[in-house]
């Protein structure tokens, strides 16, 4: 006879009761699968809502629920009620948490446009004004965290969710994979583990693994990697170890980069944390973009 493990495992299509919201969910099929465990597609047996279930690795009440698992739902019902981060919808502390469904990772909306190009569009094949609403999409939903003391310590295309199916002629973007997230205090200077950020995002100040006093600023680095790569389609530091993310850094990256864009990513990616602008510098930064770019294209 099959465990509830080997279900999960195995054949996704059955039902689980979420005993936290007392109602029955069905779970069609594995989604996504990392570290952390794997996402599942559900539907509510109540009312048809569609869910993600993100089920961890550890089920064993014996044992302790992963650190990652404990942020996420820290993290999340911090930030509940914001419409750029998905929402929470219920959890077993460490063990599985439903959250809102969202369609495809940004990485996914990338790849499918690149091969679909269109007139007027970037590099990476998305239309200008996609490009333009994806940045500032992202850099609302970074400066909404922030204005919650919210680091999120994992910026990346796969951590960052589209549904281009709404009523509207823009996708919606949410920041999801909250599982690095911490919130901080604005005053106190408490160590924190440098050992986060996916390398192709990691902020220079997080080399070396020793800066255990670091900021808001990493998220801002990765914001201005991820808008790099929304707009060209190409990793902008495409290392796989430090030392030649190092050798990349040293190099301006944006140099070829189209004019308009070049003031977002002096804003972005400047190497000492200290001259980053914050993302709320970030986000005017962005709505002059779009400004001027509407003139040019209608001068």
């Amino acid at each position: 006879m099959a465990t509830p493990s080997d279900l999960w495992a195995e054949r996704p299509d059955f039902w689980f009761t979420d005993i936290a919201e007392s109602r029955t969910l069905r779970v069609i099929d594995r989604i996504a699968s990392g570290s952390f465990g794997s996402v599942y597609l559900a539907r509510e047996n109540i009312d048809g809502t569609t869910v993600a279930v993100k089920r961890s690795k550890i089920q064993d009440a014996k044992e302790e629920p992963q650190a990652e698992a404990l942020r996420e739902v820290r993290a999340l019902s911090h930030m509940r009620g914001c419409v750029r981060v998905v929402q929470l919808r219920s959890f077993e502390f460490g063990r599985w948490i439903v959250q809102e469904l969202m369609p495809m990772t940004l990485r996914t909306f990338m790849s499918r446009h690149a091969k679909l190009p269109t007139p007027h569009a970037s590099d990476g094949g998305l239309a200008h004004r996609t490009v333009q609403w994806l940045i500032l999409s992202l850099c609302e939903a970074v400066r909404a965290c922030h204005s919650q003391n919210l680091i999120h310590r994992d910026i990346k295309p796969e951590n960052i969710l589209i549904d281009a199916s709404q009523s509207t002629d823009m996708p919606v973007l949410k920041i999801a994979d909250l599982g690095m997230a911490k919130i901080v205090s604005e005053r106190t200077s408490l160590p924190l583990t440098p050992l986060v950020v996916t390398i192709f995002y990691r902020a220079p100040e997080l080399l070396s693994g020793t800066n255990r006093y670091y900021g808001k600023p990493i998220d801002v680095w990765s914001v201005g990697c991820v808008a790099h790569e929304i707009i060209t389609g190409r990793v902008l530091f495409p290392a796989y170890d430090e030392i030649a993310l190092r050798k990349m850094h040293a190099i301006t990256p944006y140099g070829n980069m189209d004019r308009i864009y070049v003031p977002f990513f002096e804003h972005t990616l400047q190497m000492d944390p200290a001259q980053r602008s914050s993302i709320e510098v970030v986000v005017e930064s962005v709505h002059v973009l779009s400004n001027n770019a509407f003139r040019d294209d209608h001068a």
